[in-house]
C-alpha cells in the first residue's frame, strides 16, 4: 500500500490553517500522515495547531530560517512513499482526493494535478516541457511527490527565497526526466493570495528564475532568449510599420467610427 506524507508550512496565517488542515485530516485515505511545520506564529495558529494534535504525526512551531527551510524540515520527518506540499491557505477540494489517486497504484515519481483558484482552474500540460518551465511551473500544492527524489537529487534549495520548488521541478522533470503523471482534474484549491504571486516580489522571482536557467541549461536559455529578442524586435517593427500608422489614423476618422454606429 502506498503511503503519503503531507506537509503544511504555516506562519501567522491562521484562517489559511483552519482551511487546510481540515481538509487533510478528513481525508478517507488510510496511508496519509499529516505533518505541520509553524514558524512560531503568534496569532493562534499554535493553539489552534494543539488542538488537532492528535489528527497529527508530527507537528513544531518554532523559528526557522523561512520557507523552504521549513520545507525540507518537513522532508526530514516525512516517511511516506509521496510528499504533498499543502501549505495554509491552500486545501483540498474533496475528502476522497488522496484515495481516488492512489487507489490505482500509481508509479509515476511526480503525480501533479491542476489547480482551482479564485480566478478560476489552472490547467497543466500532460507533458510539461522545458518551454513550459521557462514561464511557467506545474502546480506544487497539487504535486504527488516521490521522496526518494529528494534523497537522490537532494531538497530544496534555502539559498533561494521564492522559487525553490519551480527549481526543484526543472531540475528533476527536464534535467534527470523523472516520470510524470497528469491528473487531469483540479485536486487543490490554491490560494493566490501568497508570495509567489505578489508584485512586489516578481522582479525577484525572474533573477532568480533566470539564474536557475543559466546555470542548469545555458545553451537553451540563449536560444530562448535569442528567440523572444527577435520576437521583441518583429513586434516593435510592427508597431512602428506604416501601415500600423495609417490604421490607427484611419481608427480616428468619423468613417470608421460611423462603420462602428459611434459618433
Amino acid at each position: 500500500m502506498i503511503h503519503v506524507s503531507v506537509i503544511t508550512i504555516n506562519y501567522n496565517n491562521l484562517g489559511g490553517l483552519e482551511k487546510t488542515m481540515p481538509s487533510v485530516i478528513n481525508q478517507g485515505y488510510a496511508h496519509v500522515e499529516y505533518i505541520v511545520i509553524d514558524g512560531g506564529s503568534h496569532d493562534g495558529s499554535k493553539a489552534f495547531i494543539e488542538k488537532n494534535k492528535e489528527a497529527l504525526s508530527y507537528w513544531v512551531s518554532e523559528k526557522d530560517k523561512g520557507v523552504y527551510h521549513a520545507m525540507n524540515k518537513g522532508i526530514e520527518k516525512a516517511s511516506g512513499d509521496y510528499l504533498l506540499f499543502l501549505n495554509s491557505g491552500d486545501y483540498l477540494l474533496y475528502n476522497n482526493c488522496i484515495e481516488k489517486i492512489f487507489s490505482t497504484g500509481p508509479t509515476a515519481d511526480i503525480l501533479f494535478g491542476n489547480l482551482l483558484t479564485s480566478r478560476g482552474e489552472i490547467i497543466y500540460p500532460d507533458k510539461p516541457g522545458f518551454t513550459f518551465f521557462f514561464r511557467d511551473s506545474v502546480g506544487h500544492p497539487a504535486s504527488f511527490i516521490r521522496k526518494t527524489l529528494f534523497n537522490k537529487y537532494g531538497m530544496y534549495n534555502e539559498a533561494y527565497s521564492i522559487i525553490s520548488d519551480w527549481e526543484f521541478f526543472l531540475k528533476v522533470i527536464i534535467k534527470h526526466k523523472v516520470a510524470v503523471h497528469h491528473i487531469k482534474e483540479a485536486i487543490t484549491y490554491y490560494d493566490i493570495s501568497g508570495m509567489s504571486n505578489n508584485p512586489a516580489n516578481i522582479v525577484k522571482q525572474l533573477q532568480e528564475r533566470s539564474e536557475v536557467l543559466g546555470e542548469y541549461f545555458p545553451v537553451y536559455y540563449n536560444e530562448v532568449l535569442e528567440s523572444f529578442n527577435d520576437m521583441e524586435k518583429e513586434l516593435n517593427n510592427y508597431k512602428n510599420s506604416r501601415a500600423i500608422g495609417l490604421l490607427q489614423t484611419v481608427m480616428k476618422t468619423g468613417f470608421y467610427k460611423s462603420l462602428l454606429g459611434k459618433k
